[in-house]
């Protein structure tokens, strides 16, 4: 680890159980699944049928009603995200050097939504009655300039897309902007709003969805013997990273400290992990080598585990692997959120700095019957108590994409 440390001042969420960070780590903690029978569309034709959608969105707190006519919800969950995570760390721009501020943005699937219903109506009622701001809504790099403008942030402004792995490859670029000197700030988000009756229909094709419709809620079973695919979810993440010495400049209190990242390749499949897990055991290991710490010091892996049956089995392998006979607390938030894509590595991040801020690890919910051939520690039930100083958060997406956090208590 060179260069400036990297800080924590903000958070804010839009998640399936709760739509702010304090509403989402109680209904973590208490074990409340944001899965249910999908009703953003009538999903009855499919093998699946449920799904996390956000409940109660009121786009209109935050965005005028111009901006709610001219944006689609991935835009929307995240200009919210961001609003909570601004206000939580009390940046005031006017007070800033604009042109040392940045935005980085992961998406997975971009504004889908509003290209699937631009597409209904050309074919419905013809071109004269698409929307004139379609390109402004669907675009991956919209949600970040949308940020840009709002708080007319002046340094760099980019738009990542490593599939599921997009919000944790956000947050590592704004780790390494500070530390190369590009930034004092930087805005790191993660958002999807995927709940698209085509995509839907792929996903499904894929074989890659959950099944288990009956009970809704207990769909996403991430590490469980009867686990059959992911619950496919929407929703936000951001996080306000400062460089140490900016931080403390205007005394803005500190969250926690990001110290690692990194990312690998498996170069094996499009959508499978290599059997081996190759680039998840590279990514973590080098994540942890640039945060300078050694496995038997991380207290807590946030795993990205889904609920796919190779998926989560890989995952549990490359960890055991690297963490060997330090038998590290390993748990899913997935069981609750479902897979948010884009969004999921930042609110993973979330989760895994407020684990740390409050010394309980939290378990994968409806995790009942743990797979015997999974070699890690699984954290079921009810939330664990431990002390925790370092952590590891990891994402792994479509394509072979791996990326590691190491997230740690903020000390002098």
């Amino acid at each position: 680890m060179e260069g400036e440390r990297v800080v924590v001042t903000g958070m804010g969420a839009v998640t399936p159980i709760g739509n702010d960070v304090s509403h989402f780590w109680k209904s973590l903690l208490d074990g409340r699944s944001g899965v249910a029978r999908m009703d953003r569309f009538d999903p009855s034709p499919f093998p699946s049928q449920v799904a996390a959608q956000v409940k109660n969105f009121d786009a209109q707190a935050f965005l005028s009603a111009k901006e709610v006519r001219e944006t689609t919800l991935f835009s929307q969950f995240l200009m919210a995200a961001a609003a909570e995570a601004m206000a939580q760390a009390g940046l005031v721009p006017e007070q800033e050097d604009l042109q040392r501020c940045a935005v980085f943005v992961g998406t997975a699937c971009a504004g889908m939504l509003a290209f699937d219903e631009a597409t209904r109506t050309f074919l419905g009622q013809g071109p004269r009655r698409v929307r004139p701001h379609l390109l402004t809504e669907t675009l991956g790099n919209m949600p970040a300039a949308r940020l840009s403008m709002r708080y007319h942030f002046e340094g760099p402004n980019e738009t990542l897309v490593t599939a599921c792995a997009s919000g944790t490859s956000a947050i590592g670029r704004g780790l390494r902007a500070i530390r190369w000197g590009e930034a004092d700030v930087a805005l790191c988000g993660g958002t999807d709003a995927p709940l698209v009756e085509s995509l839907f229909a792929a996903i499904c094709a894929m074989r890659a969805l959950t099944t288990q419709n009956d009970p809704p809620e207990a769909a996403g079973r991430p590490f469980d013997r009867t686990r059959d695919g992911f619950v496919i979810a929407e929703g936000a993440g951001v996080l306000v990273l400062e460089s140490l010495s900016h931080a403390k400049r205007r005394g803005a209190e500190i969250l926690g400290e990001v110290t690692g990242f990194a990312t690998f390749g498996d170069g094996y499949h499009l959508v499978a992990p290599a059997p081996d897990g190759r680039g998840e055991r590279r990514a973590i290991a080098a994540a942890l080598k640039d945060a300078r710490r050694r496995p038997e010091e991380v207290a807590y892996v946030n795993a990205h585990a889904t609920g796919t049956p190779e998926g989560d089995r890989v995952e549990a392998e490359s960890i055991a692997a690297l963490f060997g006979p330090h038998r590290v607390p390993v748990s899913s938030i997935k069981g609750a959120t479902g897979h948010t894509i884009g969004a999921a590595g930042v609110i993973e991040a979330i989760a895994t700095l407020l684990a740390i801020r409050d010394g309980v690890l939290p378990h994968t919910v409806h995790l009942q019957e743990p797979d015997s051939d999974l070699p890690v520690d699984l954290i079921m039930e009810s939330p664990r108590s431990a002390k925790i100083e370092v952590a590891v958060s990891e994402s792994f997406g479509f394509g072979g994409e791996n990326a590691v956090l190491v997230l740690e208590r903020f000390t002098e």
